[in-house]
């Protein structure tokens, strides 16, 4: 009997080849030889297709740490980020000094010491000048007291004196909460002369700035500015000051400056990166738990490494010799495991339905469908890497052609076998082998017999329930 079953296999493979010579020969020329070759080549080139597949996905939980296999560095935008934000931050505002208001401070204060000497009387000195309203009648007559008697270079050195206490005089609108992003964390602003660059600029401390939304500070600044007069002189430069200090701030915000300063100083950070040695863990898992979800930057990390290790290989280091050689080993493997499974499909196909071999054109449809399933499930699952489920996708498209043209015990074994190969080619675990053989095996199945409409709902519902559970039970 057995004797009998080889004979049938061997008449089986001989379709399509040599009718003549010795049956060795027949065999090696047969339609379903020619068949595996084709289907084993093309495995192993689809196969050979794509970077070697991370051995983790985003959204996994890691239980244990990552070693890395060689050094390697990455740029850490994470950090970098952080310190270039910390560098804006850091940068002070940028202030422009008005004098101004200062002039203006002394301008009144002359006109009434002026008006003070030639005993004009207050009522007239607040008509002939508004600012000057702010002076009261007991003020006015200490200035008229000291006046009386004091020759020109005595008053003009009050006045410059006043002058030069009023350079720094500053006050400003909304300090510390100026119109920048971020804000700025230092406590000192960048005060400059003027408009032109060649004025010179000075550091001053925020708690020596007067904001015009505190006005005790306002009357307090305009005290101490008034504190290098003589004594009778500072009620009256007291109101003066804080009157026109308050009404125009001696410092205006410079945007621009400001932004090219903080620019500048971003540019001044150097790019962060992470350095990882050989042996060292580069990805944890999370402090206190037994596992935690991978992170789009640890992904980020294994391509890095990955990418670092497929150098190594390239390189003359001491050990790449070896690392290659074992790398050749097992693609060497896994392409023989591919072809000798690819050929199973084809002596299964001839042992089960030898009357497809008779046609060529059946035996071209077939090697076509076969090799677009696996091109389209490795390109799937190389564009793609974290929904490797997606490869399910040509597989029960092909189940359902099988389930469609050839008889359900040839579709569900056919099926069974592509979808080894499917697995072997994408490089993917055993789990979703499990998972493409009970959605493939559920749809042919259901589609073996169709007499009605809705039985193609049917089979598209057992096959949505049965993959999810078959996913789990992996």
């Amino acid at each position: 009997m057995a004797k009998v079953r080889r004979i049938q296999i061997d008449k089986r493979l001989r379709v399509g080849g040599s009718t003549s010579g010795p049956a060795w020969l027949r065999v090696l020329t047969g339609r379903a030889t020619r068949l595996g070759i084709v289907l084993a080549l093309g495995a192993c080139g689809v196969s050979l297709y794509g970077p070697e597949p991370l051995p983790y996905r985003l959204g996994q939980r890691i239980q244990s740490p990552v070693l890395a296999r060689v050094d390697f560095d990455v740029p850490d935008p994470t950090t970098t980020e952080f310190e270039r934000r910390k560098a804006r931050e850091g940068a002070p505002s940028h202030y422009a000094f008005d004098p101004a208001a200062g002039h203006r401070v002394v301008a009144s204060l002359r006109a009434l010491m002026q008006g003070a000497a030639e005993q004009v009387s207050l009522d007239a000195l607040h008509a002939a000048d508004g600012a000057l309203k702010v002076v009261d009648g007991a003020a006015y007559e200490r200035v008229k007291a000291f006046t009386s008697g004091q020759t020109p270079e005595v008053i003009q050195a009050e006045l410059d004196a006043l002058s030069a206490a009023l350079l720094t005089a500053y006050t400003a609108r909304d300090v510390a909460r100026e119109p920048r992003d971020p804000r700025s964390t230092a406590d000192w602003i960048i005060v400059h002369g003027g408009s032109t660059e060649a004025q010179e600029s000075r550091v001053v401390p925020l708690d020596k700035v007067a904001a015009l939304e505190e006005p005790e500070k306002v009357r307090k600044l305009s005290e101490s500015a008034a504190a290098c007069l003589s004594e009778a002189l500072r009620p009256a430069a007291t109101a003066l000051i804080q009157e026109r200090l308050t009404s125009a701030p001696t410092l205006r915000y410079e945007a621009d400056r400001t932004l090219r300063e903080m620019g500048l100083a971003v540019d001044r950070i150097p790019e962060a990166r992470f350095a990882c040695k050989r042996g060292e863990a580069f990805v944890v898992p999370a402090a206190g738990v037994r596992s935690s979800v991978l992170t789009t930057r640890e992904k980020e990390l294994l391509e890095a490494h990955r990418e670092a290790w497929a150098g190594y290989l390239r390189s003359e280091a001491p050990g790449a010799a070896a690392e290659r050689n074992e790398a050749r080993l097992q693609t060497a493997g896994r392409l023989t495991l591919v072809a000798l499974v690819a050929i199973g499909l084809v002596v299964y196909l001839a042992q089960h339905h030898p009357r497809m071999l008779e046609s060529r054109t059946k035996c071209w449809a077939f090697s076509l469908l076969v090799l677009c399933t696996l091109i389209s499930a490795r390109l799937l699952s190389v564009q793609w890497p974290d929904y490797r489920e997606l490869t399910l996708a040509p597989a029960l498209v092909c189940a359902s052609a099988f389930a469609i043209f050839f008889p359900s015990r040839l579709a569900i074994g056919a099926m069974s076998i592509l979808c080894v190969i499917v697995v072997l080619v994408s490089r993917e675990s055993l789990t979703l082998l499990l998972t493409m053989a009970t959605a493939s095996s559920v749809m042919a199945f259901q589609l073996s017999a169709i007499r009605a409409r809705t039985r193609i709902l049917t089979a598209g519902l057992v096959t949505a329930v049965a993959a999810p559970l078959a996913g789990i039970s992996g």
